[in-house]
């Protein structure tokens, strides 16, 4: 059964161009154990970044890997992506997480073979 976290979408109200990832702000307030419509894109966000990882074994994918359901590996990723953006340690979809998430980004991955370049010259703890 599909629910939706959060139903307004907020624009951009001074004529920028609007985020690639406006989409993350519908899924504000999700957490662990949702199943929403969008979480497929959040985790392939979070992939490109490479906080979030679905290992394959065997021409196996992990059972959660392209749906909607918000998984223990999606909740991990975001709490590594709430430390690496000092916000507070929830695993879910706050507020100061989504407004975070919708900034512009480069595009390179923060992290890169377990190795976390935000933090870089600090002990990693991946």
């Amino acid at each position: 059964m599909m629910r939706k976290c959060r139903t307004q979408l907020l624009s951009s109200s001074n004529g920028e161009r609007p985020s690639p990832f406006e989409f993350i702000k519908d899924l504000q307030e999700c957490h662990k154990g949702d199943n929403v419509k969008g979480i497929y894109k959040l985790k392939k966000y979070l992939q490109q970044f490479g906080y979030l990882t679905y290992s394959q074994s065997k021409n196996k994918t992990h059972p959660h890997a392209n749906d909607d359901n918000f998984d223990e590996l999606l909740e991990s990723a975001i709490k590594t992506y709430q430390i690496n953006y000092h916000l507070k340690v929830t695993g879910n979809l706050d507020a100061e997480t989504v407004s975070e998430m919708v900034k512009p980004h480069c595009g390179v991955a923060n992290i890169i073979n377990c190795t976390n370049w935000m933090r870089s010259g600090k002990k990693s703890y991946m």
